[in-house]
């Protein structure tokens, strides 16, 4: 519990236990100056997870590496690293928070405000997922969070407020110097990863049995995802306002953010009960994707939903989404 504060290893034969919110390194306080953005640099940690290990949430359990440190969590496809809640199997959803990843690259403000950072290398936007989560951004596009590989994140999804969840896997300006690879989120009552803002890129993601959307992009990001399959759980309704769907962006009325930009590939999205009224992907507002070699089944609205964007909160669409799509069926 609470802040780790020098470099650190979780190392195999022990279960370890996220009680509260376990942050690492302290860059998500408020920055005020570069000289500030730089000591936080100079002062972060790594966190480092050896293959195999099992890490479990309490109830309110959520890990946040504040940006300038790092999470190293390189497993292997025979001993993968797990977070997940307390009990034994991985049937939860919503038992514990997830695991969210800040970082000093770029994000973009609502409404077409622009460069969060303007001509500093220091922006303090508040992230969701709780008032500890604080704040994450920068002006580095390269910024390095770390490395997850063979990482499974199951049964997630803790509620701080109305609009305000933590995802599975949260990812808060995070730089593409950062690796994600051969990635399972499964049973997340929110999303299942979300981008806000940044330019990291992600490779190999199984999205299972998550009750909100699974690949869901927004607030300036620009990057890459490829590989990855998505399928809805078939047992439940969604929960509240949950609208589940494979992939989701939004730039539209207050959410207004036009540099939002990225390339999707080699995606399988598989609906089923829980999805039903939805299409497979809604792309909402101006922003700038690119979809190829991607195959939907089991979505009762269709492969895809493409919105105008309003961006004057007249309920009226005057601006267009720029979508391209390749060997989409």
């Amino acid at each position: 519990t609470g802040t780790i504060d020098e470099d650190y290893t979780f190392v195999a034969g022990y279960t370890w236990v996220l009680n509260g919110l376990v942050k690492v390194g302290d860059g998500n306080v408020e920055i005020n100056s570069e000289s500030q953005a730089d000591q936080i640099k100079a002062d972060g940690v790594t966190l480092t997870i050896r293959p195999g290990v099992d890490v479990k949430g309490t109830e309110t359990g959520v890990l946040v590496v504040t940006r300038g440190s790092k999470l190293i969590a390189n497993g292997s496809a025979s001993a993968p690293i797990t977070f997940s809640s307390l009990d034994e199997n991985f049937d939860g959803l919503g038992e514990w928070g997830g695991v969210v990843m800040q970082g000093f690259a770029p994000q973009f403000g609502a409404g077409n405000t622009g460069n969060c950072h303007g001509a500093n290398s220091y922006c303090n936007v508040a992230g969701e997922g709780g008032g500890g989560v604080a704040f994450y951004g920068g002006d580095d596009p390269a910024d390095n969070s770390g490395s997850l590989r063979y990482v499974r994140i199951a049964e997630g999804g803790l509620v701080a407020g109305p609009n305000n969840e933590v995802n599975g896997l949260t990812l808060q300006g995070v730089g593409y110097m950062t690796s994600l690879d051969y990635i399972q989120v499964h049973n997340n009552l929110d999303d299942g990863v979300e981008w806000f803002g940044g330019t990291v890129n992600a490779k190999y993601l199984v999205l299972t049995g998550n009750d909100d959307d699974d690949i869901d992009y927004d607030e300036g990001y620009k990057g890459n995802i490829q590989f990855a399959i998505v399928k809805k759980s078939s047992n439940d309704a969604p929960q509240g306002s949950n609208d589940p769907r494979g992939i989701e962006a939004n730039s539209s009325d207050e959410d207004f953010v036009p540099q939002t930009t990225a390339s999707l590939a080699n995606i399988l999205l598989i609906g089923n009960t829980v999805s039903a009224n939805e299409p497979g992907m809604r792309l909402r507002g101006a922003l700038t994707t690119s979809i190829f070699n991607t195959a939907l089944v089991g979505w009762d609205k269709g492969c895809i939903r493409i919105d105008d964007a309003d961006t004057n909160a007249d309920d009226v669409a005057d601006q267009f989404s720029n979508v391209s799509l390749e060997n989409v069926f």
